[in-house]
């Protein structure tokens, strides 16, 4: 950290409660949303995240603040999603565990971090949950934020496609019964959103 991303504070105090949430790739990410991305290195990281922070800081003064509030509020919101995904299908109470065990996890501990995993997270399970509610514009529109927050964002579309050709799905079934490979939805225009997953990606 030559710059002193992790520790930009005259606040010895403010330094040490902040700078354990920027470590390791989160420099990269904070002197990105500070300067752009400044080497071949730096381009390994995707634009989105460090396109937020550096967007924030124009209301907080610190990309580490920001950074940090983005990856609790994405988490959060992240949850309550998943929350909602799971109960869909298996009931509120294994929704409840499944909430619980992600936030206790021992590896949960980087979705509070500079780092893209909530957010990350919370635009996969955002896509997933409204593709699960036929809101295709959202689903396809969200995948490609995920795509452009990591490279592994396109793989959403397999998923997207699948529900969408063959469910589960609350609408009523404009298809006949799926038998073998056969889809139990008919193609419709709104299966074009999804074409826009690997948006993020190419940007």
């Amino acid at each position: 950290d030559p710059n002193g991303a992790s520790t930009p504070f005259h606040s010895a105090v403010a330094n040490f409660v902040l700078a354990p949430a920027a470590r390791w790739d989160s420099i990269w990410y904070l002197q990105i949303a500070h300067s752009g991305y400044f080497s071949y290195q730096s381009t390994g990281m995707f634009p989105l995240y460090p396109l937020l922070i550096r967007s924030g800081n124009a209301i907080f003064g610190s990309e580490l603040i920001v950074g940090v509030l983005i990856s609790l509020v994405s988490m959060t919101g992240a949850l309550t999603l998943l929350h909602r995904l799971v109960a869909l299908d298996l009931g509120e109470r294994v929704a409840r565990i499944t909430v619980w065990l992600i936030a206790l996890f021992p590896i949960s501990l980087f979705f509070s971090a500079v780092y893209t995993e909530s957010l990350f997270l919370l635009l996969t399970v955002g896509s997933i949950y409204a593709a699960r509610v036929e809101r295709w514009a959202w689903a396809g529109v969200l995948a490609a934020l995920a795509s452009a927050t990591k490279s592994e964002g396109v793989l959403l579309l397999v998923p997207l496609i699948v529900i969408y050709l063959y469910g589960p799905r609350d609408g009523v079934e404009s298809g006949a019964a799926a038998r073998r490979w056969r889809p139990r939805y008919r193609v419709a225009p709104s299966m074009a959103w999804l074409a826009v997953t690997p948006i993020g990606l190419v940007a």
